[in-house]
């Protein structure tokens, strides 16, 4: 069976704000979501759907999958995708971690919102089997509200290969 592991940075997110975790995305930032909501739509065929959407704790990452699975929504996408947190996808997790749970669940398309470096560890976990301890996964630098989709016939180090790039750079 073919998974696909969509792998999407939250959007710009202010730059203060009591607390790290309470950070709210800016009004570009919900722009970037929408964005990556855009091009995963055109990336999904007609009989592909997504089965969740999992996303850290941080209000910023909720943000971004929530404006991701509405944006979804009105591509004719299914509404019915469940947005849940995982403290698993808090920064300073680690890529083998995550793809041993990621393994133990029966879905075919995941999406995670998470935040720098993680995004970038994971990629290059995936389709490298760059060690979780190395500090050689720049390749897979994320910009926020960047995506990468990867497909593997299992969850694991250096089985994945990248289907779809979307990058979202702020333009000065």
């Amino acid at each position: 069976m073919n998974k696909t592991i969509t792998i999407l940075r939250h959007g710009e997110a202010e730059p203060l704000s009591d607390s790290d975790a309470n950070r709210e995305l800016t009004d570009y930032g919900l722009q970037g979501s929408r964005s990556a909501a855009n091009t995963l739509a055109d990336f999904l065929s007609v009989d592909q759907h997504l089965d969740v959407i999992f996303h850290s704790p941080f209000k910023r990452t909720k943000q971004t999958a929530f404006a991701l699975l509405q944006d979804l929504s009105h591509t004719g996408n299914r509404l019915d995708v469940p947005c849940l947190p995982s403290d698993l996808l808090l920064e300073n997790a680690t890529p083998k971690l995550l793809t041993n749970w990621l393994d133990q669940l029966d879905m075919n398309h995941i999406v995670l919102v998470s935040h720098q470096p993680l995004v970038s560890r994971l990629v290059a976990w995936l389709v490298d089997g760059v060690s979780a301890d190395s500090q050689d996964y720049n390749e897979y630098f994320f910009y926020p509200a960047s995506m990468m989709v990867i497909e593997t016939d299992f969850i694991a180090r250096g089985c994945g290969s990248i289907r779809l790039t979307h990058h979202f750079k702020r333009q000065y």
